[in-house]
């Protein structure tokens, strides 16, 4: 007759692993890190598309209604209404829309055009103060926000 092993006996042995059972899971976990990375591309993608789609919209929505530059541009001087006299960085596009000029002579505000603003936004630089209302810095903010709330 064979000889008889106890179950306390087989718990303290190592189990028996095949290197094909090896291979095995060594593919799996290798499939699996792909498809972490995958979902994070296709997370990234996403987003990037989503923010693409926004500034398209929103350059759009500029062009149709020059009102929603002069709302931005109120806001952001707004955040810093008692210091004047200000400079407003605005894109020299944007500026043919608008008679900023009526703007300027009526809150002691300096109007340069700045390409590097981008259209449907402006920054605002008031003694130590700069305020960024370009859409890059939002959509910036976007992607930020974004990222943290859609995890892998």
């Amino acid at each position: 007759m064979g000889k008889v092993i106890k179950s306390d006996q087989l718990a303290s042995r190592p189990p028996s692993i095949s290197p094909e059972k090896n291979r095995i899971a060594a593919e799996l976990l290798e499939t699996q890190r792909s498809i972490a990375d995958l979902r994070h591309r296709a997370r990234d993608q996403l987003i990037e598309l989503a923010l693409e789609l926004t500034r398209r919209i929103v350059g759009r929505a500029v062009a149709l209604d020059p009102q929603i530059l002069e709302s931005t541009y109120a806001q952001a001087l707004n955040t810093v209404p008692d210091v004047r006299p200000a400079t407003l960085f605005v894109h020299p596009d944007d500026r043919k829309r608008l008679d900023i000029a009526a703007l300027a002579r009526d809150q002691r505000i300096e109007v340069v055009d700045d390409p590097a603003v981008g259209q449907g936004g402006c920054r605002v630089r008031a003694d130590r103060i700069e305020v960024d209302a370009t859409l890059s810095t939002a959509l910036d903010a976007l992607r930020d926000a974004l990222k943290e709330t859609v995890h892998d």
